[in-house]
């Protein structure tokens, strides 16, 4: 019975990253496309802090500096 509550708790983490490699995948499509929408790296920066992965913050944190920096230009 602790084996099945691991392999449930284990598909859902999965699931929840995979669902986050979909939207990073669309951030970097946003970025790529020069999009100043900062919808997709503000869902970074809150995915990253609920999956505690500091990569994701940081990306979402650059991608914003990158499309002000873009706008302002």
């Amino acid at each position: 019975l602790h084996y099945l509550g691991n392999l449930i708790s284990t598909a859902i983490w999965l699931s929840f990253i995979i669902v986050v490699i979909c939207l990073a995948t669309n951030a970097i499509k946003n970025t790529e496309e020069d999009n100043k929408n900062p919808g997709p790296h503000i869902v970074m920066i809150v995915f990253g802090v609920l999956s505690t992965d500091p990569f994701y913050i940081l990306g979402g944190i650059f991608g914003l500096i990158a499309n002000s920096q873009e706008n302002n230009e």
